[in-house]
């Protein structure tokens, strides 16, 4: 084996390790990037039932109303 060979071997070793480590970080960044798209699930998961639960009290209120103003009309023209 002369210089050469060498040399490019001790540069392919350092390159693999450094490209081991840039690995390591990036698996590391994608648990954390994981982790945080689980919560930000589970949040969009409650504001969607807090918002179903709003949309059925509206249209709650609309059928009220409706019926309020049902009742008053058939009052009303009774007379």
């Amino acid at each position: 084996m002369d210089i050469q060979e060498a040399a490019e071997g001790l540069a392919r070793q350092a390159a693999s390790e450094a490209l081991a480590e840039c690995s390591e970080q990036l698996a590391m960044a994608g648990v954390v990037l994981g982790v945080a798209g689980v919560a930000e699930a589970e949040t969009a998961l409650e504001e969607a039932d807090l918002a179903r639960e709003i949309a059925m009290a509206g249209v709650t209120d609309i059928a009220e109303g409706a019926a309020l103003l049902g009742a008053a009309d058939t009052a009303t023209s009774g007379k």
